[in-house]
């Protein structure tokens, strides 16, 4: 288990909550989650039942927060919906490690999505890299994404970029060969 991962995450909510009006109840939900996280990286004094007599709370605080990102995502003006987004899927990660860990073979009911829970497709590895670009380059056109990814063609680059505008995670900006694409501010 990667105590590291862990933290980041839940100092990355901590600094979303520290923008939100009721930012409180989110720090002390990341701090509940994280405290149970953190008996799931130890070997001892704790055992493998003990573990697992947690997992349920724990996939039930993941699941309560993944609600809430979802949800402010849509009704928060004042933050940019990808901070959210990020979290959101950051801790979707969560739940197949710690079943994963446990060597549990079938996974619990808790993770079952709820119907009336929205999914939303997760970011391809094509996307997360280029989300990763544009955060280290201001501004990128098709072409030299294209000089990244030389085994991706430009029609297909296109897409993963069309998806990320319907995502309101990049921009786009310009017209014809001036077409560029930068980050969501």
């Amino acid at each position: 288990m990667d105590k590291d991962f862990f933290i980041k995450l839940a100092f990355g909510t901590h600094k979303v909550a520290d923008l939100l009006k009721d930012g409180k109840a989110l720090k002390e939900s990341a701090n509940s989650l994280l405290a149970d996280l953190m008996v799931f990286c130890e070997d001892n004094p704790v055992t493998l039942d003990q573990k697992r007599n947690i997992l349920p709370r724990t996939l039930r605080q993941i699941e309560g927060l993944q609600r809430y990102f979802a949800q402010a995502r849509f009704s928060n003006k004042s933050i940019n919906p990808k901070n959210f987004l990020i979290l959101e899927k950051e801790y979707s990660r969560i739940p197949a490690m710690l079943i994963g860990f446990l060597g549990s073979q079938k996974a619990p009911e808790v993770l079952a999505p709820k119907p009336e829970m929205k999914q939303e497709p997760s970011l391809s590895q094509r996307q997360r890299r280029i989300i990763e670009l544009l955060r280290n380059k201001e501004t990128t056109q098709v072409w030299e994404l294209q000089k990244v990814l030389p085994e991706v063609t430009k029609r297909t680059l296109r897409r993963d970029l069309d998806e990320l505008l319907k995502l309101n995670l990049v921009e786009r900006q310009g017209e014809w060969n001036a077409v560029f694409y930068r980050m969501k501010k």
